[in-house]
């Protein structure tokens, strides 16, 4: 198919496939953040959205640790700004952050699309593009949280799309596509985009040389004319965000937290790091607790095989009931696109099974080659026939039918019972909402009942500027340290956080923390 007919039929899909997002959300409402990752992101997003690539440290920093944020040399996110900067493009352009993940995920829904088109026939790649704005729809947590993986796919997918362009000799727009979708991947997922790109690199130009026999010097230079100035750029403009961030233009924000936090490494096969000093308790419980996790990778019988196992799951638990069409996958063991795939796939999961933890998001680079590996296998089964008869487009149609069955269940059920509004962000949002009607501003202190207490679920995250905010959350670290605090917000009003069978307890916090306060 033409890419310039390939790009109206994937705007097309995106288009629908946004406008049943939006449909879901009026029913739904928009996601509160609950994951601590969510509010890492969130906290750039909000940075950038006044205008600043990081913010001053808090004096009373302490009472504001929480995971996955630095609170100096500022007080910053401590992940890659691509995420955060669509989150913020979302609120500056329509007020809400969340309309950035639809952003991103618009974007990527574009680019599976046209990528499918590029690589495989019409029939397959349209019915594969269904399937997967199916499986992108929520409750799919990559487009109903703010945890990522969108911008990341997308990154994937331009990468995988423009190896296509370069085969049709559209030298200047494959340079392009190749620099965006490696700078978006350095942008959000370093590490797998990392490993991802290296691979699409060896292994296609291992293959435009067999099959030209040399690389084209004038294409190359075409390709590099237009991918060198956005590398460069992209380039540029991390070292610039890592050098208001960190202090240091080559040190990432990632790293910097990794010395001043971690215990247990990104990586299983590297050494644990000395403990820290941690500014609260529940902190220190949060990271110790990481080095269970990385010792579980490191023990046991299958010391090896274990952790690859965890890639492979990550790698392809986004696609659900789409891992039926590997069925499909034999009958084009011969396509030199499914060895070329396999390759790149294989070595992606061994650089995710390397890993620590282990989450579907992290595998969002390779997700575009996934879903061609299972793209390429329908075009060969719908071109299988027998005696004239052409079973493999009957079992195709057959294998998609049923991959497609489950998502739109998912979503259907979705869309009429809405989702869990249960869960520790929908909390918070209620404390905020409730205590934002009040006059003054409001300052809550978090006691939590021990410091392994459902770790999963924190509460004490603010935005970039916590001084201007209605309603802070603060850690309780106890009344003699909390006096700093509540002489600080002294013209606030000062409410403690508890917790009691699983639900929380407002209430004012113990007067006379502070002698001589009268203001309750």
């Amino acid at each position: 198919m033409p890419l310039r007919k390939a790009a109206l039929a994937a705007a097309l899909i995106s288009l629908i496939w946004t406008v049943l997002n939006l449909l879901i959300v009026r029913r739904c409402g928009l996601p509160q953040p609950a994951i601590h990752d969510e509010f890492s992101y969130l906290l750039a997003a909000d940075t950038f959205v006044h205008g600043r690539l990081s913010n001053s440290p808090h004096p009373l920093a302490q009472f504001f640790e929480s995971p996955h944020i630095l609170v100096r040399p500022t007080y910053a996110s401590k992940y890659p700004p691509g995420q955060a900067l669509v989150l913020a493009l979302g609120e500056r352009l329509f007020g809400a952050p969340y309309y950035g993940v639809l952003i991103g995920g618009a974007v990527m829904i574009f680019l599976f699309a046209l990528t499918l088109a590029a690589w495989t026939a019409p029939v397959p790649a349209m019915g594969v593009s269904v399937l997967l704005a199916l499986l992108f729809l929520p409750p799919m947590y990559w487009v109903y949280s703010y945890w990522g993986g969108c911008v990341a796919a997308a990154g994937g997918a331009a990468l995988l799309l423009s190896f296509m362009v370069y085969r049709r000799d559209h030298t200047f727009a494959a340079g392009v596509l190749f620099a965006s979708g490696a700078v978006t991947l350095f942008l959000t997922r370093p590490y797998e985009g990392g490993v991802f790109t290296a691979v699409v690199v060896i292994v296609c130009a291992a293959r435009l040389y067999r099959e030209r026999g040399r690389l084209a010097l004038a294409g190359m230079r075409a390709f590099l004319l237009s991918a060198v100035p956005i590398a460069i750029a992209g380039m540029l403009w991390t070292g610039i965000y890592d050098r208001a961030v960190t202090g240091n233009p080559i040190r990432l924000p990632y790293m910097l937290h990794a010395a001043q936090y971690n215990i247990a490494p990104v990586l299983w096969i590297l050494p644990l790091s000395p403990k820290h000093e941690y500014g609260n308790p529940r902190l220190a419980a949060q990271y110790e607790w990481d080095v269970g996790i990385y010792k579980s990778n490191r023990g046991g019988r299958f010391v090896v095989i274990r952790p690859f196992i965890s890639g492979f799951r990550s790698a392809f638990d986004t696609f659900g009931s789409g891992l039926l069409l590997l069925l499909l996958v034999p009958f084009a063991w011969r396509d030199w696109r499914v060895r070329l795939l396999a390759v790149v796939i294989g070595i992606s999961v061994l650089g995710l099974g390397l890993e620590v933890f282990h989450f579907a998001h992290y595998a969002a680079p390779v997700t575009m080659a996934i879903a061609l590996l299972v793209a390429c296998g329908a075009e060969a089964a719908w071109q299988f026939r027998m005696h004239s008869r052409p079973y493999g487009a009957i079992l195709t149609c057959v294998v998609l039918a049923i991959s497609c069955a489950f998502p739109l269940r998912a979503v259907l059920r979705t869309a009429r019972e809405g989702t869990d509004h249960h869960n520790v962000g929908d909390q918070r949002a209620k404390v905020i909402a409730d205590l934002s009607t009040l006059k003054r501003g409001q300052l809550v202190i978090v006691h939590y009942p021990d410091p392994l207490w459902n770790g999963k679920d924190e509460w004490v995250y603010n935005n970039a500027d916590i001084d201007l905010q209605k309603v802070i959350f603060a850690h309780d670290l106890g009344m003699d340290k909390d006096a700093a605090l509540l002489h600080y917000y002294r013209d606030r009003q000062i409410w403690l956080l508890t917790f009691e069978h699983g639900q929380y307890c407002l209430s004012p916090y113990p007067p006379g923390a502070v002698s001589g306060r009268t203001d309750r």
